[in-house]
């Protein structure tokens, strides 16, 4: 091993930078496959739902030729004014461990 002007030998020098490379080597490689499957995932996705598109297209077509005989009931509900209470009654003991007798100032 040679030495050099900051005493330090050439080997030790080296395998600074290689462990260095070896992590940034793993971690690219990590990096790009995420990316992958990412692109992966979004493409699948995307295909998917745009299956259920046409899909969703002729059945709506169907639905349109058949005519409103199938129509459903709604209920719906107005609001009142005044809201509605929140009271609720729950089971407790209440434990205190300081107390103070406490009088008005005049």
């Amino acid at each position: 091993m040679a030495t050099r002007a900051t005493g330090e030998t050439q080997g030790e020098r080296g395998d600074r930078p290689r462990r260095h490379r070896g992590w940034l080597r793993w971690g690219l490689m990590a990096a790009v496959l995420l990316g992958a499957v990412g692109l992966g995932v979004y493409w699948w996705a995307g295909r998917s739902q745009g299956s259920g598109q046409g899909a969703g297209s002729d059945a709506e077509s169907r639905e349109r030729a058949e005519g409103e005989t199938s129509a459903v009931r709604v209920k719906t509900v107005h609001p009142r004014r005044g809201g509605f209470a929140h009271t609720t009654t729950q089971p407790g003991v209440a434990h205190y461990f300081e107390h103070a007798d406490l009088y008005a100032k005049a």
